[in-house]
């Protein structure tokens, strides 16, 4: 069964192929016909879709789309040159003024020392332009791993068809934000969390009663301080990474994903305050006492539970986790390798909870999220998990002082 979200994609790809008056043929390896069954799923999809090519061997793509053998031989069946050479042999040899072609490794085996298990080549080809071409290396199962190919091919040709300017990071061949753009979006938070202690000191200055409120615990202040750095995250995040360089929300791990990861990470956020919790009563942690002063200064009220659910656990760990998982998290697995971005983006998501106690828990907790995100190549359940492991814990926290 198609899901939804590839269905509606299919669709719009249809619509912009009808805007532009252009038909649209694929040629597919490691997906095997799925985005055809995509397009063709869309009733109505005859007047635009012409046919498709499934390609398999590299006989195939020799015979079916003249991709030269010397390519194959000299840069192999999953690569930028066998892609381009795929999608611009498909305009060649189909009645169609729009192409893509998909060559992969879904898994679980086929992988090399230079080319892992997930990696996806993907070109799009229209007659009279640029050929358009995308590497990505996915996550998850070998199902999951063709759908995502599936949604980044049908990305792509809406591109192509739009007649949008090739991103420099498709041009590139990445699949995500540039080692640059990750230093330029933790720039942009140091700089406004910079404006803001700016500001707190000019009000301090100006008014002796703002230090007050500042110092002495409010529901109020903890709220301002949450939403405040939530709105920095996202917003450089959005401002500085993604439309700078006109990346897709896909591309910072917003990819299709399954109802068992989803529930699978709820569940495991749960479980994961009950465990911490043992940890800390077995080690008379004083974490649970830092953690009330900070998200119930004022004690029990059914307002301050609502409140503090509502922004600690829902609207802050969507941006801590495109920040943590999405921008940096991805950046380094594609420098360092997977084992190296857990690690490293977990140490970064404790040190940025300032507290040592705190940070070694949340640590803990980011190793979880980028396992999590690893695994099932997407950025849902990660932040399903957070969502459910701050929320039982406001929960939690908020009953026992009742």
């Amino acid at each position: 069964m198609i899901p939804k979200a590839l269905t509606r994609l299919g669709e719009a790809v249809l619509e912009g192929c009808r805007r532009e008056g252009v038909s649209l043929a694929v040629a597919e390896s490691c997906t095997g016909g799925l985005i055809a069954g995509c397009l063709t799923a869309v009733p109505g999809s005859s007047d635009v879709f012409d046919r498709g090519f499934v390609t398999y061997t590299n006989e195939a793509k020799s015979e079916m789309l003249g991709v030269p053998e010397d390519v194959l031989v000299a840069h192999g069946a999953v690569s930028e040159e066998t892609a381009r050479a795929m999608a611009e042999g498909v305009l060649e040899n189909a009645s169609a003024q729009v192409s893509v072609a998909v060559t992969g490794i879904a898994g679980p085996g086929g992988a090399t020392a230079d080319k892992p298990v997930g990696l996806v080549e993907i070109a799009a080809a229209r007659a009279g332009r640029p050929t358009l071409h995308r590497r990505c290396v996915f996550s998850g199962s070998r199902a999951l791993v063709r759908e995502l190919a599936v949604e980044a091919a049908l990305e792509l040709v809406l591109q192509q068809v739009d007649g949008a300017p090739a991103s420099r990071r498709a041009a590139a061949g990445q699949p995500a934000l540039r080692g640059g753009d990750v230093a330029l979006v933790f720039a942009g938070i140091l700089a406004c969390l910079v404006l803001v202690a700016v500001a707190v000191s000019v009000g301090v200055a100006v008014s002796p009663g703002f230090e007050d409120f500042l110092v002495e615990p409010s529901l109020t202040v903890v709220v301002t301080a949450i939403l405040g750095q939530t709105a920095i995250l996202a917003g450089c995040i959005y401002g500085l990474g993604l439309r700078r360089r006109r990346v897709s929300w896909p591309a910072i791990g917003f990819r299709a994903t399954s109802w068992g990861w989803a529930a699978l990470a709820v569940v495991l956020g749960v479980v994961l305050v009950f465990v911490l919790q043992a940890i800390d009563r077995a080690v008379d942690s004083p974490l649970p006492r830092l953690v009330q002063e900070t998200i119930a200064p004022e004690g029990f009220s059914w307002a301050g539970l609502l409140t503090m659910i509502a922004v600690a656990g829902i609207i802050a760990p969507a941006a801590e986790e495109m920040l943590f998982r999405g921008v940096l998290y991805g950046w380094l697995r594609r420098r360092w390798g997977p084992l190296a971005a857990i690690i490293l983006s977990s140490l970064a998501f404790g040190a940025a909870h300032i507290n040592p106690y705190w940070a070694a828990y949340v640590a803990v907790v980011g190793v979880v999220l980028a396992v999590i995100y690893e695994k099932s190549g997407s950025l849902w359940p990660p932040i399903l998990l957070h969502m459910s492991y701050n929320s039982v814990s406001v929960i939690t926290l908020y009953l026992s002082i009742r």
